[in-house]
């Protein structure tokens, strides 16, 4: 199982959200992987028989098999500011940072 760091504040975002979505669970995935490292992606979802799931600190997250290596040491963290507010998804110190943003309950 990959080790991923979830921030205090990522945490309470995370639940938040789970919260009003029923039967929902936190799926982190990669979008692409270019020159830069992986890009992430953060959604809500529900579980398929074909996920691997890691539960840090009382939080499911699922995620494919073939991803494992991508999230080796990834941190997520939710970053908000007076415009927006949004989850970071920083991978592995090998790779630059990337970012995904809630906007209007949407994840960009």
């Amino acid at each position: 199982m990959p080790d991923i760091t979830i921030t205090d504040s990522a945490q309470k975002k995370i639940a938040t959200l789970l919260n009003d979505n029923e039967n929902k669970y936190l799926r982190i995935s990669i979008q692409g992987i270019g020159w830069g490292g992986p890009r992430f992606g953060l959604t809500l979802d529900e579980l398929n028989e074909n996920d691997e799931q890691v539960e840090i600190s009382g939080i499911k997250l699922l995620f494919k098999t073939g991803d494992a290596p991508y999230l080796e040491r990834c941190s997520i963290d939710y970053l908000e500011d007076a415009f927006r507010g949004g989850f970071s998804v920083s991978a592995n110190p090998q790779y630059p940072s990337n970012c995904c943003w809630l906007v209007n309950g949407e994840f960009w």
